[in-house]
């Protein structure tokens, strides 16, 4: 039986540059399904 919940969300190293700036670098995220996350 699979006890890990459902991912609604999940990255991994995700980078996000914005006019040559770095906005996020290197984000990792799992968000189970059902929840909700704020960021």
């Amino acid at each position: 039986m699979n006890t890990q919940p459902t991912r609604a969300i999940e990255t991994s190293g995700l980078v996000k540059v914005y006019n040559g700036t770095r906005a996020v670098d290197g984000l990792d995220l799992n968000v189970p399904a059902g929840l909700v996350y704020g960021i």
